[in-house]
């Protein structure tokens, strides 16, 4: 179960990477800075490394898995690096002003931007013609 949710984790980082590529190309081609969607990249980044290496003692502890018994005895502090990694991750993909996940806005199959409801995060991904 772990690798499962892992893959679906790890595809959702790489996507996002891929489209903060796409935004920085972007806004090359307006003319404008990039530094803030390098310092999101930066912490997806971390987070995802933080995520690949404290996430697995996660699993183990949570489902009782025969052959893994020694790392059920973790304690809540042991765990605490991991719930961390995967709140980061939450928290980077969610806007509390009107509790929504950021998405990918589409012009018929064209990527736009990605954006919250609120328009809070917006990243733009029409480059300039």
């Amino acid at each position: 179960m772990y690798l499962f949710i892992q893959l679906i984790i790890m595809s959702v980082v790489y996507r996002y990477k891929d489209l903060l590529n796409q935004a920085k190309a972007v806004e090359n081609s307006w003319g404008r800075d990039t530094d803030h969607l390098e310092a999101i990249e930066e912490e997806l980044k971390d987070i995802s490394q933080r995520v690949d290496r404290d996430g697995r003692i996660l699993n183990p502890n949570v489902h009782y898995n025969e052959g893994e018994n020694a790392f059920t005895d973790c304690t809540a502090a042991e765990l605490e690096p991991a719930v961390e990694a995967y709140r980061d991750l939450y928290e980077l993909l969610w806007c509390d002003t009107y509790d929504s996940c950021i998405s990918v806005a589409k012009e018929g199959f064209k990527t736009t931007n990605v954006r919250c409801n609120c328009s809070e995060t917006n990243i733009n991904l029409k480059k300039n013609t």
